[in-house]
């Protein structure tokens, strides 16, 4: 019994967070949300600096 309420849980939190993705528009289909080789989406860009950053030598833009 506890396997199905767990078995219940999961599929029930993975219905919730693809409807949360649905809604603010994500482009994510249900394989990719539940591939554990692609998740969390983003991190290899993520892991990559851009080229000056932390050199001070690019004066912010967006101040009004």
């Amino acid at each position: 019994m506890a396997g199905i309420g767990i078995g219940l849980v999961w599929i029930a939190y993975t219905a919730g967070l693809y409807g949360f993705c649905l809604v603010r528009g994500y482009n994510v289909t249900p394989k990719q949300l539940l591939d554990m080789k692609t998740w969390p989406p983003g991190t290899k860009a993520a892991k990559k600096a851009p080229a000056n950053a932390g050199t001070g030598t690019t004066p912010p833009t967006n101040f009004v």
